[in-house]
């Protein structure tokens, strides 16, 4: 991010980096939610999915997502670098890694904490959708339980029915743990990111961004988890008997029920997943970036 660079190859590479993400790490991110939710172990939750589900299971619900966190990513990425680059500038005096890394680093951390405050404003419905779905289980099994009484068949009923019950408002569930979950941790994920890889640019290279970008999604995730599982609780709460009246009082409600474990519910999958998905997150867009690069030079 020391040299100019034009915010659509950001947009283009955010979103394409952002789709294999996805696809990569959807799989655990569905037993996480139904960890969370159901306050079962790893192997119970991916057992019982492809018992009752098969591996269709596993991809429950990742349309939303998968057409939303392309143009999300996107955004996160593209408000990041202009930000950077406002606020850093670009020219030979400006912070960089290597003559002022302290100023450079923090404004980093600010530039990606408003690039994910605005991919959160974006995706809390998306949030909410794919988690509503992730927790409609098929079948019974003693594992299931705390879950919506409405069984939802799809994206647009699960909208509909949201939006015919709640309004608009109701489409925003768990948007304050989710801001306390992505809108700091954005911004370290940057840090992290650029901490890890060689000083000079020139020496970096795909294996670095998938080292960088695979330990930068761990620490990210797995430092937020308390409010992640929060979230996850609040958005998977049943539509006509909540059983949660906010962020606080769903806290409250989880630890007076199992102590303060249940806050770190998914750490072992959350830390699977999160490697090879925001290691491919990485090398997807330093790749994209690099071709769209070639394509503007003479």
């Amino acid at each position: 991010m020391e040299m100019p660079v034009s915010l659509l190859d950001d947009l283009i590479a955010g979103w394409i980096g952002g789709v294999f993400c996805v696809v990569t790490g959807y799989p655990f991110d569905t037993i996480k939610v139904r960890q969370q939710n159901f306050s079962t172990s790893f192997l119970i939750a991916a057992r019982e999915t492809f018992r009752y589900e098969g591996v269709l299971g596993f991809y429950k619900g990742m349309m939303s997502p998968l057409l939303t966190y392309g143009p999300s990513n996107s955004i996160f990425f593209g408000c990041t670098s202009q930000c950077m680059q406002l606020i850093n500038g670009i020219g030979p005096g400006s912070p960089s890694t290597r003559n002022q890394p302290n100023k450079y680093f923090t404004n980093l951390f600010f530039a990606g904490s408003v690039g994910g405050f605005f991919q959160t404003a974006l995706m809390c419905p998306v949030e909410l959708i794919k988690t509503a779905l992730q927790t409609s289980t098929e079948g019974k099994s003693s594992w299931v339980h705390n879950m919506n009484i409405i069984k939802f068949e799809g994206n647009k009923h699960a909208v509909r029915t949201i939006l015919k019950l709640k309004g608009w408002r109701g489409l925003f569930k768990g948007f304050v743990p989710m801001m306390i979950r992505d809108v700091p941790t954005s911004g370290l994920f940057f840090v992290i990111y650029e901490m890890l890889l060689p000083p000079n640019k020139n020496d970096v290279q795909w294996f670095h961004n998938l080292w960088a970008g695979g330990w930068a999604g761990i620490w990210t995730t797995s430092t937020v988890l308390p409010a992640d599982v929060i979230k996850t609780r609040m958005q998977a709460d049943d539509l006509l008997n909540p059983n949660y009246n906010g962020m606080l009082d769903c806290a409250k409600k989880l630890y007076q029920e199992e102590g303060f474990r249940i806050f770190w519910k998914g750490l072992p999958v959350i830390t699977v997943r999160a490697f090879p998905a925001h290691a491919m997150l990485f090398i997807v867009y330093e790749m994209t970036m690099d071709a769209l690069k070639n394509d503007d030079e003479p």
